[in-house]
């Protein structure tokens, strides 16, 4: 390419970024400096970064473009400031992403909601809080996306007070009229065990969606009160909205909860036959754990052996708690001798895998 301007340099990094080429994507940039006609952009460095995100390990290569990016300046730049936050965190290295955030000292609101962002992806909820706080005082109005990240975080802290606060200044904000934020504030309802202003959350929405109804139908099943539940079910029929396995599960949660084996067992049974879901895992141990809840230890068992999917140990640890508390001493035997079993196979298995990667290596 005779004519090699910054348009052409940049689609080539990040050609190279997004195909998982990143030591090319590298030596591209290096190449670009290194003819100095045409000076990295905004835009080289985002897509470079990018390759980052999906690499196995962090290049220090790439951590070094950290001090490239303040030296030039290009740190201000709100576009790359969330590209180098968003490398930083994808590594679960949270610590440097917030440095990135606090060399970056920016009051655009797409790099806080970045940072608030993250922190939840790292399990940060409380930072991302705290980050919250501090928007206001420096008076940046939050956008969307952070409203619908402080919900999630509030509904796994179990952090009620915090979450109506932000409840009532986000709702005098057309910002909450999006399904994902309304969403997001049912589900922190729910994980909270507030069932009654989940519901009531739930009914301000105009156009609610599947994950509007499988939010909503959590809420009753995390306090086994069934009928609640299947009465948003067939609302949510009468919608004409599809059926997914996060509704399925969340209803067998629901039924497991309050003893209801026949439904639940009727239920499953419709899954792939009514409502074309296949049946995951954790269908499959929400069964085992409903019969083996309600004593019904030999059905649980024999659900198990004709299981179509692999039977890890974690699904005989629920027939072993079960058989604790019914009294089940020879079957906890036998169980425990299949626990065992399993547990030698999988370390035989894992075994043979080590030994045929070292020799193929």
């Amino acid at each position: 390419m005779e004519d090699r301007n910054a348009f052409s340099w940049n689609s080539l990094i990040r050609g190279f970024s997004v195909a998982g080429q990143k030591e090319a994507a590298l030596k591209l940039f290096q190449e670009m400096r290194k003819e100095g006609i045409v000076s990295p952009n905004r835009f080289t460095l985002p897509g470079l970064l990018s390759g980052a995100v999906h690499a196995g390990t962090l290049h220090e290569k790439f951590r070094s473009l950290h001090s490239y990016i303040i030296k030039v300046g290009l740190l201000m730049d709100p576009f790359v400031a969330t590209s180098l936050i968003a490398m930083y965190s994808a590594r679960r290295t949270y610590e440097e992403s917030k440095m990135a955030f606090d060399d970056a000292n920016s009051v655009d609101v797409g790099v806080w909601s970045t940072m608030i962002t993250e922190s939840m992806n790292n399990e940060e909820g409380e930072k991302a809080l705290e980050l919250f706080t501090e928007m206001l005082d420096l008076e940046i109005k939050p956008n969307r996306f952070i409203f619908s990240t402080l919900f999630k975080a509030c509904g796994e802290l179990s952090a009620l007070e915090m979450g109506k606060q932000i409840y009532g200044y986000c709702s005098k904000s057309t910002k909450f009229s999006d399904n994902a934020t309304q969403n997001s504030l049912v589900n922190m309802y729910s994980n909270c065990g507030m069932i009654e202003e989940a519901v009531k959350a739930f009914d301000l929405i105009k156009k609610p969606n599947v994950i509007s109804y499988n939010s909503v139908i959590s809420a009753p099943a995390q306090d086994g009160l069934p009928e609640k539940a299947s009465e948003q079910f067939k609302r949510m029929k009468l919608h004409d909205l599809a059926t997914d396995d996060i509704t399925i599960l969340n209803l067998l949660t629901d039924f497991n909860h309050a003893g209801l084996v026949k439904e639940g067992l009727k239920l499953f049974s419709l899954m792939e036959d009514k409502y074309m879901i296949k049946a995951t895992y954790q269908h499959h141990a929400s069964i085992v754990d409903l019969l083996a809840r309600a004593g019904k230890i030999d059905d649980s068992i024999r659900f198990i052996n004709v299981m179509p999917l692999k039977r890890e140990t974690s699904i005989w640890r629920i027939v072993l708690g079960a058989c604790s508390k019914h009294q089940k001493i020879k079957i906890r035997k036998q169980v425990q001798s299949d626990i065992l079993n399993v547990s030698e196979i999988s370390i035989i298995i894992n075994t043979q895998f080590s030994k045929q990667s070292r020799s193929y290596n």
